[in-house]
């Protein structure tokens, strides 16, 4: 016997339902994946000429799971994420010091939701078992998802 392999996740983050089992799949056992909702608390200074509420905003969505005006996808969309990757800290960070008005930031929890023993900030990683996706939608409706803490100084 061998163990149950996942393939690709789904575009768009899509379910392993029934109609997707029940398809082609060239032979694989088909392995449904488990999400892993994470906490990200970051402390962001603000440059004085700036709004902290337009800084907020646009943190949140470079830091989000939603596909972006521009088109871009938002660091924590489905599809920039997989089965068993390592999540760096790194491109957090440089994800939100690249937006427009963020003098500096300091990472207060990087973890998974709900385990404080995981926090991968001094680390500046956290690693998921091979049928795991990191997951932070930071939707109020559903804080099971995961969640990110922003705490705004300076600015107007």
């Amino acid at each position: 016997l061998h163990d149950a392999l996942p393939i690709s996740d789904r575009y768009g983050g899509a379910d392993v339902d029934q109609d997707f089992e029940a398809g082609d799949q060239g032979g694989l056992e088909i392995q449904a994946p488990r999400y892993v909702p994470l906490e990200l608390a970051l402390t962001v200074c603000v440059k004085p000429e700036h709004q902290r509420s337009h800084v907020e905003a646009a943190l949140r969505a470079q830091l989000g799971s939603r596909l972006l005006p521009d088109g871009r996808r938002g660091v924590f969309h489905p599809d920039r994420l997989s089965f068993g990757q390592t999540l760096y800290l790194s491109p957090l960070q440089a994800a939100a010091l690249g937006v427009e008005g963020v003098d500096s930031i300091v990472v207060d929890r990087f973890r998974r939701q709900g385990q404080p023993a995981t926090d991968g900030a001094a680390a500046g990683c956290l690693r998921f078992a091979r049928n795991e996706i990191p997951r932070l939608d930071d939707d109020r409706n559903y804080p099971d998802r995961g969640a990110l803490a922003l705490t705004l100084t300076g600015g107007k």
